[in-house]
């Protein structure tokens, strides 16, 4: 990504926040310095928070393996289409054993809290199935996040 400031003095101060997950990564930043003649600011991109998610779509079902001790986060973008419809996130766990609480189940709208602290969230079964759902009338246009814990032991 780049973001372009025009008219900038020495005086100027500006301060970029990078915000990182769970993962180490490397950041590359680059000043250029041109005269204000060349320089025309453009609509900064907006940064979605699910860039680089894996994306679910409504009515579609997917499938994902995963690995003991692990977090899988996931969004779903709710369009005008589907704003007067519920809203079902079905989950279920295809490990071999008969474990009630191997999966944990959790749904945000808008961002993921660093907490990851939500309302939405199923942490146990009897049949190995998960959902969470948000009715017709709580359900908004937007992003929404799932995040899937393996909570499984390692075999």
């Amino acid at each position: 990504n780049t973001l372009t400031k025009c008219s900038v003095t020495h005086q100027d101060q500006y301060f970029l926040g990078l915000k990182g997950y769970r993962q180490c990564a490397d950041y590359t930043v680059t000043l250029e310095y041109f005269s204000d003649s060349q320089c025309k600011e453009e609509e900064a991109e907006q940064i979605s928070a699910h860039h680089g998610l894996p994306e679910l779509e409504v009515g579609q079902f997917t499938t994902h393996v995963g690995a003991a001790n692990s977090v899988y986060d996931f969004y779903l973008n709710i369009t005008e289409e589907h704003a007067n419809d519920n809203l079902v996130v079905e989950l279920e766990d295809m490990a071999d054993d008969l474990s009630t609480d191997g999966l944990t189940l959790y749904m945000y709208h808008g961002s993921m809290p660093s907490d990851r602290a939500t309302q939405f969230v199923v942490d146990s079964t009897s049949d190995k199935q998960y959902s969470l759902a948000v009715n017709l009338y709580d359900l908004v246009v937007g992003d929404y996040y799932v995040s899937v814990q393996v909570n499984h032991k390692p075999t």
